[in-house]
């Protein structure tokens, strides 16, 4: 019994001593416009290590890409523990990333799951056919500036393990979240979030207020609700981060509501070579609590300037322009109109420089303001 209880502890040693750590490399491709080649080196560590001062080298195709410069640095250079990760050229067609260790034994775990070290960008020469980015070798070491990978004691090296995975898939600009909601009264609040972007220019915020909404008849006669017919204006845009595999959380605020009471978004995703794609619409019923007239803008105008109004409910609207004399020159609105964020243009390329009144009503709400018309 204790001969089988001696030779299990002696092969669990055995055991122990042959389960190096081992490092898997791979690189992934994140952009190729034809002007940059931007490609992330990842990590791996089998089983879990602390990663030393290290040398990553790698071939690349120096006929077609050219100026390997570091562009983000993600890992491994947490200061005072880690130097800044410098990227070399020890050799046309070599790049190395350089990783250096301050404290032994302090450094940094490398998980199992990939982790970003550092995207460098390269300048393309000519049109990139292959880029041939290819590790250079630790186990058995290359005769010439191999890869080199240190555990944080500074003294022993990791295992070679995977060093030629090429990810060449683009990340996509993956939107998780899609909301929309009152900030105020009369304020909307747009909010999402992408979990990744690639080549990501930014976003157009596209609106489409007081749409008809058509219903057709089921066989059961019940109403169906068909699609809406929008009409779609650009009111704002957000720029995006570019290339990012970290979730980013973006806003919009639209001050500006007009046109009636139902509100509907959409978010116009631009890549940096003008592709673009549309994200699902958002929508809300917003009605205001109270009759308003707001200030014409601009004003002093020559010759068109905008009115909005606010209507609590629906009912008859009329909306007069009067001269310094109380004479009506015009009248803009008079008819029935729903609840809602209303605005009218008027020109007044037909009158004459001077002080003008603008006049609302709508049921017992009576409201003026005074315009200047400056030619």
């Amino acid at each position: 019994m204790k001969y089988i209880l001696l030779t299990l502890f002696i092969m669990s040693l055995l055991f122990g001593i042959s389960a190096a750590q081992t490092a898997n490399l791979r690189f992934v491709e994140v952009l190729n416009d034809g002007t940059n080649y931007d490609v992330k080196l990842q990590i791996q560590g089998n089983p879990l290590f602390k990663l030393g001062s290290s040398n990553l080298k790698f071939n690349f195709n120096n006929a077609d890409l050219a100026n390997p410069v570091l562009l983000v640095s993600h890992n491994f250079n947490n200061a005072p523990i880690y130097f800044e990760i410098t990227i070399t050229e020890p050799k046309p067609g070599i790049a190395s990333a350089n990783i250096e260790l301050g404290f032994p034994n302090f450094g940094t775990d490398v998980p199992n799951t990939w982790t970003d070290i550092v995207t460098i960008r390269f300048t393309i020469l000519s049109t990139v056919a292959s880029t041939q980015l290819t590790w250079r070798n630790m186990n058995p070491p290359e005769t010439d500036n191999p890869t080199v990978i240190f555990l944080d004691d500074e003294t022993n090296q990791v295992t070679q393990g995977i060093f030629n995975s090429l990810d060449t898939s683009p990340l996509p600009v993956e939107l998780t979240s899609f909301s929309l909601a009152q900030k105020d009264e009369n304020t909307l609040l747009l909010n999402w979030e992408t979990a990744t972007e690639m080549n990501n220019y930014g976003f157009e915020i596209e609106r489409s207020v007081s749409t008809q909404t058509v219903t057709t008849k089921k066989e059961d006669d019940s109403e169906e609700l068909n699609e809406e017919e929008h009409d779609w204006e650009k009111i704002g845009f957000v720029e995006g981060h570019g290339n990012s595999n970290s979730p980013n959380s973006y806003n919009f605020v639209d001050e500006d509501l007009t046109g009636g009471n139902h509100f509907t978004y959409r978010l116009k995703q631009i890549d940096i070579d003008g592709a673009y794609e549309y994200s699902d619409l958002v929508e809300l019923n917003i009605v205001p609590k109270k009759y308003e007239l707001s200030q014409n803008y601009p004003n002093p105008f020559n010759p068109s300037t905008t009115i909005k109004f606010s209507l609590p409910k629906n009912g008859n609207v009329r909306l007069d322009i009067y001269n310094m004399l109380g004479e009506r020159v015009t009248t803009l609105i008079d008819k029935e109109m729903d609840a809602g964020f209303q605005s009218i243009q008027f020109n007044a390329s037909n009158l004459a420089s001077g002080v003008y009144f603008y006049m609302l009503q709508s049921g017992k709400y009576i409201q003026s303001k005074k315009m200047i018309i400056l030619k």
